[in-house]
């Protein structure tokens, strides 16, 4: 038996890869959906909070509103432009 410690290696090996391979399929994050769905009937609630002057939060608020509108959650809109673009 000159190769019994190497055959035990190589199956100890190909177990360790295999049970790893079931591990990362069965651990894989979901994908979920993020196009809109129902809130039965009632509308949806969303805030944007600018706690302060900031001078990227009017491109923050913009973003977030092309960006619900990419993914249908609103109809598009047309935002006005701000006097004080450090304010939003």
């Amino acid at each position: 038996m000159k190769y019994k410690n190497t055959i035990l290696l190589l199956v100890i090996i190909v177990l360790i890869l295999v049970l790893g391979i079931i591990a990362l399929l069965h651990f894989t994050p979901k994908i979920h959906s993020v196009s809109p769905r129902s809130n039965q009937g009632k509308t949806w609630n969303i805030a944007y909070y600018e706690g302060g002057s900031f001078i990227d939060y009017t491109l923050c608020l913009r973003g977030l509103v092309d960006g619900l509108v990419g993914l249908g959650w609103i109809e598009p809109i047309t935002i006005p432009e701000f006097a004080d673009k450090d304010d939003a």
